[in-house]
This record gives structure tokens, sequence and C-alpha cells, in this order.
């Protein structure tokens, strides 16, 4: 199973890591870290996958207004 894949499991978006961090959060980073097309592409898919409440929590996280605009470093 790829990153790509494991996004969509339910077990990473409800898993916590530090409270609100989840491992979905964790995967999207990475992808988004990676920096590629493609794997940006994933990160947004996986971005838009997560509760509203969740995204305006990520969007925190990695301070950013919106998704395209989250350059994380791992």
């Amino acid at each position: 199973m790829t990153v790509a894949e494991l996004r969509r499991a339910p077990v990473l978006r409800d898993d916590r890591l530090h409270g609100f961090v989840s491992l979905a959060w964790a995967a999207i980073v990475g992808l988004l870290s990676a920096g590629t097309p493609g794997t940006r592409q994933i990160a947004y898919e996986a971005f838009a996958d997560l509760p509203p409440g969740d995204q305006e929590m990520f969007l925190s996280y990695v301070r950013a207004d919106r998704i395209e605009d989250a350059h994380p470093r791992l």
C-alpha cells in the first residue's frame, strides 16, 4: 500500500498523535514535503478528504491560509 492509498484509511484519520495531529496529517506533510507536482496533488486530495474542522486545524498547523500555500519541511 502506498502513502497515496494510506491517506484514505480511517485509522490514519482517527488516530491522533500529540492531541490533534493525526497520522493522516503526517502523510499529507510528507507528500507536500516531497514537493513534486504528483505528490502535491495527492496531498491536496488527502486534505480534501479531511473533515472541515481537521482542514482548518491542519492549515493552522502548517501556517498556511490554503493547502496550496503549505510548504512544510521534514
